[in-house]
């Protein structure tokens, strides 16, 4: 029953980014919710709706209540994750635990890049991690992106060791806002893909692919955002913000 309307106006309860969904109160934990245009269905855990078969987590950027902060140049202000630069191999960044097991073969991140100047091969605005190492020295596997020098996102990783492998480089403008895509396809595979509009319709180069992405990085159970510098020389005053990182465990496509 529609109460007050005369006509529909397509399905009320189809779940989306804009769907009154989540705007309802007094829904009882353990509630679900079925979508059926793409078949699958929604799980209310307390807090907020989760995907069947795959574990959405939204992370939290309104404060830096329940990240560890190491250094002072990496920080939280008004939902972004600020770089205010580093000095080379300068440890400065924000971790936590992602709560989830994070898959070993499948899982897909969606997050927001925006910078206004870059000096050096200049952070690690996104990565997961087997640990809380330094991200750039400590032994310990890792999938993310890195901030490089002249404007330019690469896909990286490393392999339980100190040293780590970069694959592929796109362009991008200052004071832009992109929307980035970065997924593991397999257990030997990750992708970037990078978009200018927040649907993610308009891709933005081309995708970034590691192809021969060792089987043996697993375990990234915690996310860092990271300002250190990969050392060489320059005064290091790289100025880049992420927002908006979502990661949907357990899948290979967004959903």
């Amino acid at each position: 029953v529609y109460n007050g309307v005369t006509s529909l106006d397509g399905c009320k309860n189809d779940f989306s980014a804009t769907s009154a969904l989540e705007a309802l109160t007094g829904v009882r934990t353990n509630s679900i919710f079925q979508q059926t245009d793409t078949p699958s269905y929604w799980w209310y855990n307390g807090t907020s709706w989760l995907l069947d078969g795959t574990t959405e987590k939204s992370f939290d950027y309104s404060s830096s209540s329940g990240w560890t902060t190491v250094g002072s140049l990496t920080t939280i202000t008004d939902g972004w994750v600020n770089s205010g630069g580093a000095g080379n191999n300068a440890d400065n960044r924000i971790y936590q635990n992602t709560g989830l097991t994070v898959n070993n073969t499948s899982w897909v991140c969606d997050f927001e890049f925006y910078y206004t100047n870059v000096d050096l091969e200049s952070g690690l605005p996104v990565g997961f991690y087997s640990g809380t190492g330094t991200p750039m020295t400590a032994n310990q596997d890792m999938i993310g992106i890195q901030f490089g020098n002249g404007g330019t996102l690469h896909l990286v990783y490393k392999d339980g060791s100190g040293s780590m492998t970069s694959t592929g480089s796109t362009s991008v403008s200052a004071s832009t806002t992109y929307y980035c895509r970065l997924t593991r396809t397999s257990a030997t595979e990750a992708t970037l893909k990078i978009y200018t509009d927040s649907a993610r319709t308009t891709q933005h180069g081309s995708t970034i692919t590691q192809s021969s992405l060792p089987s043996s990085v697993q375990g990234l159970d915690y996310i860092q955002h990271s300002s250190t510098n990969n050392g060489g020389t320059g005064s290091g005053q790289s100025v880049w913000k992420v927002t908006n990182v979502k990661l949907q465990n357990g899948r290979t496509t967004w959903l």
